[in-house]
């Protein structure tokens, strides 16, 4: 009955972090990375994207299934995803996993961390993924010595917050808005990094969207065919296409 009965493939679940993930020397700068223009140095002037540049200098990469950080250590560095997919995932005192957020290139990590100075999830690879290395110390005194990056990470946290929010907004909505607003997002996101606004290719799981939106993976199942056989969209595996944007918006507003 699923037309996305597996989408990526079963979870890989809880990978260890040190044989799936590599730090790397210094590769491509700040100023030639196709990224900047959404990433959060772009406001800076040419001698302050140089010298953040300099801090963001080392990449670290991340076999699919792999650990950025897990939670309960220490923050040692904040990250932003320079390529793939991450999910960040929390785990009740039961052991039982939710998954907090899905992270694009551009986004930044481990924003939660900075007041309990620890993670507070686990950031895990949806794909082969590649994210810069923003040691905090580093960037906690570039913030209070730029002005203008001290802006954009306001802006950052700012939309962390919201994002947030729109998650708790879920709560009050049903299975086929829960779907639909994810769906938007999603592209509303990958627009913004210039892929196309009608197609979508899910990195995640059907599991991993029915624990962010906190429904069972079935009923994620029913709303997708619910939401084909209205027109809205075609779904082919992991390939979402979007037939009726501004009716699928509708869906997903509350």
């Amino acid at each position: 009955m699923s037309t996305i009965s597996e989408l990526a493939g079963p979870d890989p679940g809880r990978a260890e972090p040190a044989s799936n993930a590599s730090q790397l020397p210094q590769c491509s700068s700040c100023e030639t990375c196709g990224l900047r223009s959404g990433c959060l140095p772009h406001e800076l002037g040419a001698g302050d994207l140089h010298d953040f540049s300099t801090l963001a200098r080392l990449k670290r990469r991340v076999r699919h299934g792999g650990f950025l950080f897990s939670a309960g250590h220490a923050l040692t560095a904040v990250y932003i995803v320079r390529s793939g997919t991450f999910k960040t995932v929390a785990v009740s005192t039961e052991g039982e996993p939710k998954i907090t957020g899905f992270y694009l290139p551009g986004d930044v990590m481990g924003l939660h961390a900075l007041s309990s100075r620890a993670y507070l999830f686990d950031a895990i690879a949806l794909e082969e993924s590649e994210a810069c290395v923003l040691p905090i110390g580093e960037l906690e005194y570039m913030l209070a010595h730029v002005p203008a990056l001290q802006r954009e990470f306001i802006r950052t946290l700012s939309e962390t917050i919201s994002r947030d929010r729109r998650l708790l907004l879920m709560g009050c909505m049903d299975a086929e808005q829960r779907v639909a607003r994810l769906l938007v997002s999603l592209a509303d996101r990958y627009q913004r990094l210039g892929y196309a606004p009608q197609e979508l290719l899910l990195h995640m799981t059907r599991d991993d969207i029915a624990s962010y939106l906190c429904l069972s993976s079935e009923t994620v199942s029913r709303v997708m065919t619910r939401l084909r056989q209205k027109g809205l969209l075609t779904v082919h595996q992991r390939h979402i296409g979007f037939t009726d944007s501004s009716r699928l918006a509708k869906t997903a507003a509350w």
